[in-house]
């Protein structure tokens, strides 16, 4: 409800928010999923309705839900997404794989639900795409997997400039790894918080209700 933001290249962009539809609406309008009421979006000045395939080519999305033909093995998963984008194995794909403890012949089937995740991250990074939009993809993961995905977005963000706009209801996540926090509200923006500016007084904060 007239949301007007701008995130930065190379920023790691948290927006936090309780509300599951006001996520769900904001990743879907940025893939052409959903069109806004009245306003428009754009990725690095492409429409995201008018030119979603031109935005498709370097945004990756990881979602909550890591949902996939469940007759498909992973290695067949990764070569439809490369094939899409026009691109070859990365050389990184081996360490890619390794770091997220993924066996390329696994199939869909037969995956339980951390390694239907660990798909979908890897699946996301394999294209070393400009923008990174991650959903409540940390919910529900065991902190070793959490800590390493992360660190691997924040090393990311340094060494190839990724823009990362990350929607999730994880304030300590959130306060940890931003340059900046948007919090949502009602379907608005309330506030924004500037983390690199921001200095610690050592308060603790309780929080005793949603």
């Amino acid at each position: 409800d007239q949301v007007n933001l701008e995130v930065l290249e190379g920023e790691f962009f948290s927006i936090l928010s309780m509300e599951e539809e006001a996520k769900d609406a904001l990743a879907k309008i940025l893939f052409n999923f959903k069109k806004p009421s009245s306003g428009h979006a754009s990725i690095y000045n492409f429409d995201v309705n008018k030119q979603s395939k031109d935005v498709k080519t370097y945004t990756s999305f990881i979602s909550k839900e890591a949902l996939f033909p469940e007759n498909l093995r992973r290695k067949a998963i990764f070569k439809k997404t490369l094939n899409f984008h026009d691109l070859e194995l990365p050389e990184d794909y081996d360490e890619l794989m390794d770091s997220f403890d993924c066996q390329e012949n696994l199939k869909v089937a037969n995956m339980d639900e951390r390694e239907r995740r660990m798909t979908s991250i890897v699946n996301a990074l394999l294209v070393h795409p400009r923008v990174l939009i991650v959903q409540d993809a940390t919910r529900g993961m065991n902190p070793i997997d959490c800590e390493n995905f992360l660190s691997r977005l924040k090393d990311l963000q340094v060494r190839e400039n990724l823009t990362i706009l990350f929607l999730s209801d994880d304030l300590s996540i959130a306060q940890r790894y931003s340059d900046r926090i948007a919090y949502l509200h009602e379907g608005r923006i309330r506030d924004i918080e500037y983390l690199k500016d921001k200095q610690s007084k050592d308060k603790l904060l309780k929080v005793y209700s949603a």
